[in-house]
């Protein structure tokens, strides 16, 4: 947590009540502070956000957060995300264990439930009709 403090102490010079406030709030599960400052500066670029640093970088972590928690409950939203993301590279790896996610689903009464599952060894592509595919990963030692 100190380390991701620095970081936007140093990169975007707001005092260190500010970045432990972004931190605690928004970035504490966050695991690459770089990637959320490249989000943020397309974000900023993007949107033509003005404020103070500190008021700009309060904004992008709840434009984030809504975004985010959309973008994992609809499908369309997320796929979207994927292509845009990965528009100049069609192909990306995931590796067991690198998410976790839950789903709900019904038995043969229709009663739901909710059941959770970890990502696979696959290599993930975003076809040309904005559909995702993917295939499981064999490395060849298997």
């Amino acid at each position: 947590m100190q380390e991701k403090i620095q970081v936007l102490m140093d990169l975007l010079e707001i005092n260190k009540a500010q970045a432990t406030d972004i931190v605690g709030r928004y970035l504490k599960e966050a695991k690459d502070i770089h990637s959320f400052l490249d989000y943020y500066f397309e974000t900023l670029e993007k949107e033509k956000i003005v404020g103070t640093t500190y008021e700009k970088l309060r904004i992008v972590c709840k434009k984030a957060e809504i975004e985010f928690k959309k973008r994992f409950e609809d499908k369309e939203i997320f796929l979207y995300w994927l292509k845009s993301k990965y528009k100049n590279c069609p192909f990306f790896r995931l590796f067991e264990d690198d998410f976790i996610y839950s789903y709900y689903c019904y038995d043969g009464e229709g009663n739901a439930y909710k059941k959770s599952a970890k990502s696979i060894n696959m290599l993930v592509c975003i076809n040309s009709f904005g559909e995702l595919t993917y295939e499981r990963w064999r490395s060849t030692k298997e």
